[in-house]
């Protein structure tokens, strides 16, 4: 990759080339349990103290999920909740992987937030993983006092394929008779799996995720040709984004799903879907889970949370004049 990249990251990626969680020669439980032990080196939950963690199940289509609930601080009134997919191809990922990533925005945010253990990919494909975000978001917003959360303010996030999940939670949510979610926030999502957009060719030479392994996770998840227009697979194929939650997009500037997450943001915003796009200079694919190393993973997630933070905690203050904004921006 000879781009113009963030030193700190281009020196991370140097040191671990050829070391990436999605390798040729790794199996998927191979790939996973590197995942499993990386993910802490990249941002360590010890450095995020939380006033409870607890794990617990909910009732999903194929049996109980694992969930873990995060609260930020002890209080009597009932705090807003984000439900939290984790991120990993699709094929890799857990709620552990996403402890750092949970404690941080329950912190920032002051929320709860319920990180969802879904089934993944190859073993339960498309729409088995969708099925079991969805059943989570509507489990929370049911038992909503179970958790002490305010069923009004409920919003969806994730990162990578977890963000993908999200946008169709949110999505689907709205065309749900229960009441609307107040936010998603989005970390670098892949919304089309049916057309392969620019940035999939220019950038398909990224140091972690090389462009043939993205085929592969593609066709993990979604090995039958027709899911692949299923809106519930590709949020951007989805004919109507209206009446949806105000959302926050992540990107990163060499990211191969760049375009089709600015063609996302363009089409909520089209729908009058109130949007911000933010797309960070010389960043690559999922930068921001690299919190411990990376000055702007760090600046990054500190705007994201800040967004969750303010769709939970509405104030009168306007974004940055600096960040790209399709549409309306969050407040």
């Amino acid at each position: 990759m000879n781009r113009d990249l963030d030193p700190q990251l281009s020196a991370i990626l140097d040191a671990i080339a050829g070391g990436g969680m999605f390798d040729d020669g790794l199996s998927v439980e191979q790939m996973r349990e590197r995942f499993e032990a990386t993910a802490p080196m990249m941002w360590n939950p010890a450095n995020l103290p939380i006033d409870s963690v607890e794990d617990r199940t909910l009732p999903g289509p194929a049996g109980p999920l694992p969930i873990r609930v995060y609260r930020a601080t002890p209080g009597a009134e009932p705090a807003p909740v984000l439900v939290y997919f984790h991120g990993g191809g699709f094929i890799i990922g857990s709620i552990d992987t996403a402890d750092a990533m949970s404690r941080y925005l329950a912190r920032e945010a002051d929320c709860i937030v319920v990180s969802v253990g879904f089934r993944r990919a190859p073993e339960d494909p498309f729409p088995a993983p969708v099925d079991d975000c969805l059943a989570a978001v509507q489990w929370v917003r049911a038992q909503a006092a179970s958790l002490g959360a305010d069923p009004t303010r409920v919003a969806v996030g994730g990162d990578a394929s977890g963000a993908t999940y999200a946008t169709v939670c949110a999505r689907l949510a709205t065309e749900s008779a229960s009441a609307p979610l107040v936010f998603q926030l989005l970390l670098s999502p892949c919304t089309d799996f049916a057309n392969r957009h620019p940035s999939r060719v220019e950038l398909g030479d990224d140091p972690l995720i090389p462009a043939a392994m993205v085929d592969a996770l593609m066709d993990a998840y979604a090995p039958r040709e027709q899911d692949r227009t299923d809106p519930r697979c590709s949020p951007l194929l989805a004919p109507d984004l209206t009446g949806q939650a105000p959302a926050y997009l992540l990107a990163a500037e060499y990211d191969f799903l760049v375009d089709e997450q600015r063609a996302y943001a363009d089409r909520l915003a089209a729908a009058g879907v109130p949007v911000t796009m933010r797309c960070w200079p010389g960043t690559v694919h999922n930068f921001f889970s690299m919190y411990d190393h990376l000055d702007i993973a760090r600046a990054a997630m500190s705007e994201a949370a800040g967004a969750l933070h303010d769709a939970f905690w509405p104030r009168a203050e306007t974004i940055d004049d600096d960040r790209e904004v399709t549409g309306e921006p969050v407040r």
